[in-house]
């Protein structure tokens, strides 16, 4: 399942606030894994509101997995740091 930690897709390569929700469900079910997942030039592909995606090449950057935390503020820091270094990575892998 993927969710979107933000809420939405929000806006092409920004990241958004982290919303609770997401620790909300990993408190339910604290065995399973939050697995951070960064697709770098996903916005090109599938930009938000199309409707058929256009050909181009996504790079997927794949996280350590992440479980639950009792701190809702330290979870969605976390959760948050982790998605920066994908991002930082993907920059250094394709630049």
């Amino acid at each position: 399942m993927i969710i979107f930690p933000e809420g939405t897709r929000g806006e092409p390569g920004k990241f958004s606030e982290i919303k609770s929700g997401i620790w909300h469900l990993s408190q339910q079910c604290p065995e399973v894994p939050i697995i951070p997942v960064y697709m770098h030039g996903l916005d090109r592909s599938m930009g938000k509101g199309q409707k058929i995606p256009v050909p181009f090449f996504i790079d997927i950057f794949i996280d350590e997995p992440l479980f639950y935390d009792a701190d809702n503020a330290m979870f969605k820091q976390l959760l948050f740091t982790r998605f920066v270094t994908l991002q930082q990575q993907a920059t250094r892998k394709i630049t």
